[in-house]
């Protein structure tokens, strides 16, 4: 299964409660996945997702992670959730350490 993390600006210094992936099963059929909760995106293969494409989910300024394929096809298993889990640590991360330093003024 193909998919793409989500992350808001407010991730990067808050550790959200759960990430958000866009998953791609059935040829272009995307669907947001964020905990339980599940939200039809559309038809569109998932290389070509934008953020205009989460405009009606008040989405207006995000990062879209480069396409993976994840093991685990079960949205709903703990596999699926521990790998997305693993991912979004990890692209998290290596956001953080790309983000310039914030100065403080004096």
């Amino acid at each position: 299964m193909k998919a793409r993390l989500i992350v808001l600006p407010s991730d990067l210094d808050y550790q959200p409660i759960e990430p958000c992936v866009v998953v791609e099963s059935d040829g272009e059929h995307l669907t947001i996945v964020r905990g339980v909760d599940v939200y039809y995106l559309g038809e569109k293969p998932i290389d070509a997702l934008t953020l205009d494409d989460l405009a009606r989910f008040r989405v207006q300024s995000a990062i879209l992670s480069d396409v993976r394929e994840l093991a685990n096809n079960d949205i709903f298993s703990r596999e699926f959730r521990e790998e997305v889990w693993q991912w979004h640590a990890e692209f998290l991360r290596q956001l953080r350490e790309q983000q310039p330093p914030v100065v403080q003024p004096d």
